[in-house]
């Protein structure tokens, strides 16, 4: 019996030597080419990085100070002139904080140095005034080479603490990110017994309840999540929506009284130059207290307050479950501090300009429960004496840095608009335009 269908003619690809039929080489061969010439040019340059690292391999290693993504932020007006070689760059006129703002502050490429003239380089600490401390200069080598011991020396032998062992955590982090529920969890328990499990002394959790006793210990060791309920008016009906999070002060002190974090705690702001040869300086900065905005929060304070900055990040296309419950989460200081109700959308009422305004209203709120208990604090002040410390310092909490896309940007931008009569956040600097703004340096401030 023959057959009607003919054999798929196949044709092979001059790029990966595969055969496709004639239907879909076209776009594979199209794709097929773009990564080749990738590879090629891949290639290349790592060729070109070798030759370059075998030529400057008895001189110094090249060190980037100053992180990339923030040079592209700033701009590059700063005149170069060139020194011993084509490669080397330094600033025809000395830079200072006085003569130079923010935005040229970062101009300064540290990694883009001749490497014999890293010998002759020093770095310049200049304290702030209040700190009454005096300014220290010192060999780069050494500046760097302690930025790199301090960046090391934290070292805990026993990261899974409060648990038993470090199968213990690693047992319950499985189950928690799984999602297992109780009828999986305590199958997945009978599993582990059934297969001699339950002789092994290199872990201590059998079963949920053990389990629920670990993580109770890990959990009382830090501020809890609290949950409370926002109550926002829409139209002739009042709506509640839950947020949780995490107390700021509460959580805050937690930290500060670490004793294996307090030593990295930097209570005083500092400018920090490069001087060459020439005794000419330039300002850079590496650190958040190393740039204008933390000397003029500490400007502001009385002679012994010291500032507290936050960093925080919003981002409601993160959406993040726990438990039954699912938010936009915020962060700060790489933990989650507390998620954004999600107000989901009726047909009724999408896209009306009085819901979208309703779902501002609703995330204020929510923010605002986050942030509420550091406002006391920004105004009085708070007395604390770190660990192995005799002083006492007063801290003063401001937002250093609040990072969002655009439509959370505009949201938060939105409070110091909206809400003045209960709890505003200030622009400590406000050089461009809110509505184009991808960082926005606020502190907190009562009406």
């Amino acid at each position: 019996m023959s057959s009607n269908i003919l054999p798929q003619r196949r044709e092979r690809c001059p790029y990966c030597s595969c055969f496709f039929s004639i239907q879909g080489i076209g776009n594979h061969k199209q794709a097929c080419k773009q990564k080749s010439d990738q590879q090629l040019s891949d290639s290349q340059f790592h060729n070109d990085l070798d030759q370059q690292t075998r030529a400057t391999a008895n001189s110094f290693t090249p060190i980037n100070i100053i992180g990339s993504a923030t040079l592209d932020y700033h701009s590059t007006e700063l005149e170069y002139v060139n020194e011993t070689s084509p490669e080397s760059s330094s600033v025809d006129d000395q830079v200072t904080p006085e003569d130079n703002d923010t935005s040229n502050a970062a101009c300064l490429i540290l990694n883009s140095i001749d490497h014999v003239n890293l010998i002759d380089e020093k770095i310049v600490k200049e304290y702030h005034p209040s700190a009454i401390l005096d300014p220290q200069i010192l060999p780069l080598r050494d500046f760097l080479a302690d930025s790199t011991s301090k960046q090391s020396s934290l070292f805990d032998s026993h990261p899974w603490h409060p648990f038993s062992s470090q199968l213990d955590f690693d047992l319950a982090e499985f189950i928690l990110h799984t999602g297992m529920n109780h009828q999986a969890c305590s199958d997945f328990f009978s599993i582990i017994d059934q297969c001699g499990g339950s002789q092994s002394t290199e872990y201590t959790i059998r079963n949920e309840n053990d389990l629920a006793e670990a993580w109770s210990r890990a959990e009382n060791l830090f501020t809890k999540f609290k949950k409370e309920t926002i109550s926002v008016p829409y139209k002739n009906e009042v709506r509640n929506y839950d947020v949780h999070y995490r107390p700021l002060w509460d959580w805050t002190l937690d930290l500060l009284r670490d004793k294996d974090l307090a030593p990295y705690f930097v209570w005083d702001a500092v400018h920090l130059f490069r001087e060459d040869k020439n005794g000419i300086r330039t300002w850079f900065f590496n650190e958040p207290w190393s740039g204008n905005i933390f000397w003029e929060v500490q400007s502001s304070l009385p002679p012994n307050g010291k500032p507290l900055a936050y960093i925080l990040y919003a981002d409601k296309s993160c959406l993040s479950s726990f438990g039954t419950a699912k938010g936009y989460p915020n962060f700060g200081g790489g933990c989650v501090v507390g998620w954004l109700p999600i107000v989901e959308e009726e047909e009724d009422h999408k896209g009306k300009p009085s819901w979208i305004n309703f779902k501002r209203v609703v995330w204020h709120e929510a923010f605002w429960k986050i942030l509420g208990s550091l406002a006391q604090y920004s105004h009085s002040g708070y007395a604390f004496q770190p660990p192995n410390s005799d002083k006492v310092i007063i801290l003063y909490p401001f937002i250093l840095i609040l990072s969002a896309d655009y439509e959370e940007q505009l949201l938060y931008d939105d409070i110091d608009q909206r809400w003045q009569s209960k709890l505003s956040l200030s622009s400590l600097l406000d050089t461009i335009d809110k509505s184009i703004r991808s960082f926005n340096n606020i502190s907190i401030t009562d009406n």
